[in-house]
């Protein structure tokens, strides 16, 4: 009978255990766009499975780290695209305005039929 308590405690972290991996995970991996939030989220979701179990440190800190892997993920995601909408307006006005700084060596690396 002893023996089965302690296994049952034991298992009861695991949950809370794979959140914190999980969230390390997410925030190592914040670089990669689609790996990184899915981590975060699964790490969320285990956190918070191992909450209603057993609501301890493991749960929290996993709760924490998929957190601020998913929040850090979502910023580089913005970043990302922020700096590709920058490009495409940059790319427009040389296009519009070829005459622009710094546009005749951007137009040069462009396909002649670019701007049709």
């Amino acid at each position: 009978m002893a023996e089965k308590k302690e296994e049952k405690s034991n298992n009861g972290n695991s949950f809370g255990i794979a959140s914190v991996i999980l969230g390390i995970l997410s925030i190592i991996f914040v670089l990669f766009v689609i790996i990184s939030p899915v981590l975060g989220i699964l790490g969320i979701i285990f956190a918070i499975k191992q909450k209603k179990i057993n609501k301890n440190k493991w749960s929290t800190a996993g709760l924490v780290l998929s957190i601020i892997g998913l929040v850090l993920s979502i910023l580089f995601l913005a970043l990302i695209i922020g700096y590709v909408i920058s490009i495409q307006k940059v790319v427009e006005n040389c296009l519009n305005n070829p005459n622009s700084p710094g546009c005749a060596d951007l137009l040069k690396y462009m396909p002649p039929n670019a701007a049709a």
